[in-house]
C-alpha cells in the first residue's frame, strides 16, 4: 500500500510528505523547499547525536564514538502502537555542501545493534536560488512487520511534516 499526501504549506511550495509498508518494511520520503539557507538547516543533520532534540518521537540520541569517516549513534525511538519501542545503532556519514553542491547526512544500521531488523538513509539539502534550500528525506526502517493504513497517513500528515518544523526550529536555534 502506498499512500500520498501533498500539502500547500508556506515554505514556497507544495511539501510531499510519502509512507508506505510492504512486509514489514516503512519507507518515507520528503521534499519539500523551505526558506532558509542550506547552511543554517545543515547543524541539526551533521551528526551531534542530538537527533533526539528536534525529531518528534525519538527519545534518546547519543554519540557513542567516532571512527574515521563515520560517527556512531543509539538511540530510542518512540513508535506508536501496535509497534514497540526501537532501540538502534547508525553508523552517520556526513558530506558538508556549499557553493551549490548538496549536504549530506547517511545513515545505516549497525547490524544486531538493537530491536530493528534494518534501517537506513539520508537527509539531502540541495541549495537553491534566493536562500532557499529543498530538503529531502529518504528512509527506510525494518519493523519486523507491516504498517496499518492508518499509521501511514498519520506518519505522512503529522511526523513527516512535524520532522520539517522541528529542523526549521531547531536551525532557528544555532547559532
Amino acid at each position: 500500500m502506498i499512500l500520498v499526501a501533498t500539502m500547500g504549506v508556506a515554505w514556497g511550495q507544495d511539501a510531499v510528505f510519502r509512507a508506505s509498508s510492504e512486509d514489514g518494511v516503512l519507507r518515507a520520503t520528503i521534499d519539500v523547499v523551505v526558506e532558509r539557507e542550506a547552511a543554517s538547516l545543515w547543524p541539526p543533520l551533521s551528526g551531534t547525536g542530538a537527533q533526539h532534540a528536534w525529531v518528534p518521537y525519538m527519545k534518546t540520541a547519543s554519540v557513542t564514538r567516532v571512527e574515521a569517516n563515520a560517527i556512531v549513534c543509539d538511540g530510542l525511538t518512540n513508535l506508536p502502537w501496535p509497534f514497540r519501542d526501537r532501540t538502534w545503532s547508525v553508523r552517520m556519514t556526513t558530506r558538508a555542501g556549499g557553493s551549490g553542491s548538496p549536504y549530506v547526512a547517511s545513515w545505516e544500521y549497525v547490524p544486531g545493534s538493537g530491536t530493528l531488523d534494518d534501517t537506513s538513509g539520508s537527509w539531502a539539502l540541495e541549495p537553491l536560488s534566493g536562500g532557499r534550500t529543498r530538503v529531502k528525506l529518504t528512509a527506510m526502517a525494518d519493523l519486523g512487520k507491516p504498517v496499518p493504513g492508518p499509521l501511514l497517513r498519520w506518519a505522512e500528515r503529522k511526523a513527516l511534516p512535524q520532522m520539517v518544523d522541528a529542523l526549521l526550529e531547531q536551525a532557528g536555534r544555532t547559532p
